[in-house]
């Protein structure tokens, strides 16, 4: 076989296999990395898809917990994704969707994981195009008390955080309070699946 008709056939078997990829639904695009808010990502919303709709998109979890009698948790470890439903709830609407490491993402207004500060999340949903008065209320500078919490609730998403030192462009380090987890909620705020439902016993 010649090296032109040997290039040729490994082009095209390159060709079928990516092919074959886009068909099965396991290439992942830039558009599912985007968080939107109050929204979902990668096809699956908040509110709107439910437990069936989250195992077509990404298959069947490797790990699920239980929280209690009140949520379950379909934890995606490599793709850091995490989906919560009310047990309560017949037909398992996703009411969290929560993102941490290694996920990859940012928001809409380009807030990322491992990277964004207390302060950039403030600037970014502070801006004057901003109608979600939440961050008004927000504290410039997160508190020490660890009764407070670190986390910023804004209208459809929320942010932990953790105090972080990094390695500077210059040579030096810093501590800063660095976003560790984003949690996609619906815009009316966190689903109470108690006063939603109802309690849920052990034996319903």
């Amino acid at each position: 076989m010649s090296n032109m008709t040997r290039t040729g056939a490994i082009r095209m078997w390159l060709t079928v296999i990516l092919t074959a990829m886009l068909m099965g639904g396991i290439a992942v695009t830039a558009a599912d990395d985007v968080i939107i808010e109050g929204d979902g990502i990668a096809g699956i919303s908040v509110g709107i898809s439910t437990e069936e709709d989250v195992i077509t998109r990404f298959g069947k979890p490797p790990k699920t917990e239980s929280h209690k009698t009140y949520s379950t948790e379909l934890i995606y470890p490599k793709l850091g994704m995490s989906f919560y439903y009310c047990q309560a709830d017949p037909r398992k609407e996703i009411f969290v969707i929560e993102l941490k490491k290694p996920f990859n993402g940012a928001t809409t207004k380009g807030i990322r994981i491992g990277e964004s500060t207390w302060s950039d999340v403030l600037r970014e949903y502070r801006n004057v195009e901003n109608d979600d008065p939440k961050a008004d209320d927000i504290d410039n500078e997160p508190t020490n008390d660890p009764e407070d919490g670190n986390d910023i609730e804004l209208e459809g998403i929320g942010f932990r955080f953790k105090n972080t030192v990094r390695n500077m462009p210059d040579g030096s380090r810093s501590a800063a309070y660095v976003v560790s987890e984003i949690d996609i909620i619906e815009r009316d705020g966190l689903r109470q699946c108690d006063s939603k439902f109802g309690t849920r016993t052990n034996d319903q």
